[in-house]
């Protein structure tokens, strides 16, 4: 099978829909930053580089190698911290995304 390209204006419309996503996963984010706050600092940056990875790396194959491939600006060494290491509430962020997607289902 030969490989073709997309049309100009399609890759228009692909580069427009990867920022109306990268735009929507930063407001998830900045909805929930308490959970990324680890003393003063916050980890919004590595979490939208982490969400930003799983929704850009090859479904099926993926892992933070592949994340820091397609996101700019990522590091191998900071996300790998970022999600085995951080003590940034996880189980915070999981138990409010729980109920705030559970009260959205029952509408």
């Amino acid at each position: 099978m030969k490989n073709r390209r997309l049309p100009p204006k399609s890759c228009n419309k692909i580069r427009k829909l990867e920022a109306s996503i990268r735009q929507g996963i930063g407001s998830v984010i900045s909805a929930y930053e308490k959970y990324f706050l680890v003393g003063k600092k916050t980890q919004q940056t590595k979490a939208h580089q982490y969400i930003e990875g799983i929704f850009c790396a090859e479904r099926g194959k993926r892992n933070i190698e592949r994340m820091v491939k397609e996101v700019t600006g990522s590091e191998y060494e900071s996300l790998q911290h970022f999600i085995s290491d951080s003590p940034w509430d996880s189980k915070g962020l999981m138990l409010e995304l729980a109920g705030n997607i559970s009260r959205k289902l029952k509408l």
